[in-house]
């Protein structure tokens, strides 16, 4: 079985998706172990354009039509069928997000860890609470665009663990 031009070209933009996802780990891993305090700012930015470029490139219409072409083959092996429903539900998934929303929640969240350290290290919760709020609320926009049926947690759940909702990790718990 023999990959498409479609499916070809789709798995070349998604490596580059996935290298920008990688770019924005590894920020993130260095923020977190040895980022100095006074870059803070300034890498919560870095954090926001990256997740926003990563964002624009896997709901572009680009990536859509690519998708939508690859669907269309035939004779995909079980593994590029799994790719294609993956990156469909992903990319479904993507597309209910605001590009600015994805953007100031990645913002708010490298914010809000610089901000945590200083106010545990300084055992001053009232630091941080201005940062958690924003992050909760961003949080919550998330989740009413992705949209739920039950709890808003399943919208945020589901992202990680697909089909999962929080009545059901309860009873895990």
């Amino acid at each position: 079985m023999t990959s498409t031009p479609a499916l070809a070209r789709l798995k070349r933009r998604l490596g580059e998706v996935a290298d920008l996802n990688a770019a924005i780990a590894v920020l993130g891993w260095d923020q977190e172990t040895y980022l100095p305090a006074g870059a803070a700012n300034a890498r919560a930015e870095q954090l926001a354009t990256l997740e926003k470029l990563a964002h624009e490139m896997l709901t572009s219409a680009e990536t859509l039509d690519l998708l939508s072409e690859a669907e269309a083959g035939t004779s995909l092996s079980k593994a590029e069928q799994a790719l294609l429903r993956v990156t469909r539900r992903d990319v479904d998934q993507a597309t209910k997000l605001p590009t600015q929303l994805v953007s100031d929640l990645a913002r708010a969240t490298s914010q809000a860890l610089h901000a945590w350290k200083t106010a545990r290290a300084d055992d001053a919760f009232s630091a941080f609470a201005p940062h958690l709020e924003t992050v909760v609320q961003l949080s919550r926009d998330k989740a009413d665009a992705l949209g739920y049926a039950g709890e808003r947690y399943d919208a945020l759940l589901d992202l990680y663990e697909p089909g999962m909702t929080a009545t059901e990790l309860d009873v895990v718990f």
